[in-house]
């Protein structure tokens, strides 16, 4: 159950929204292959990755993630080293990722589609979990392809 504290951290006064931290993963085509429970407050990507248990999910393959995961296992844009520039390999790394992880955008933006995940949610915050589950079971239904 979704405490009073809770609830409170999951809303904006200035966007005057209510908000949860989601993760989603995707394959390169942009198709969803897994979503995390959504948590409560705000919480950094890479601590709602671990605890979401996506880090076994992606499991021995590498995956690609933007700046907020650095230190997990995920493929990561390079940080600038403190007393050199970036190299020209590190610099042409950073710029091929933008256009790998376009897939996950991809990915995200089919999820927006869904008019529950689009509009700001009304109901119980203590059912939106299950509702975002089951948006995810039919996300996973509409892109699935035969073996």
């Amino acid at each position: 159950m979704l405490g009073l504290e809770a609830a409170e951290q999951l809303f904006s006064a200035k966007h005057r929204r209510t908000g949860h931290s989601i993760q989603v993963m995707s394959d390169l085509q942009g198709r969803l292959r897994a979503g995390g429970r959504p948590l409560p407050g705000a919480r950094h990507d890479s601590y709602a990755y671990t605890a979401e248990g996506m880090e076994a999910a992606v499991g021995r393959h590498p995956g690609l993630g933007d700046k907020d995961y650095q230190g997990s296992n995920l493929l990561t844009p390079h940080k600038k080293p403190l007393h050199r520039p970036l190299t020209t390999v590190e610099k042409d790394c950073n710029r091929a990722q933008p256009s790998i992880r376009s897939a996950v955008e991809r990915c995200i933006g089919h999820l927006e589609n869904w008019k529950i995940l689009s509009e700001d949610y009304r109901g119980s915050l203590d059912r939106f979990p299950e509702i975002f589950g089951t948006v995810i079971q039919l996300e996973l239904l509409r892109t699935w392809t035969p073996p």
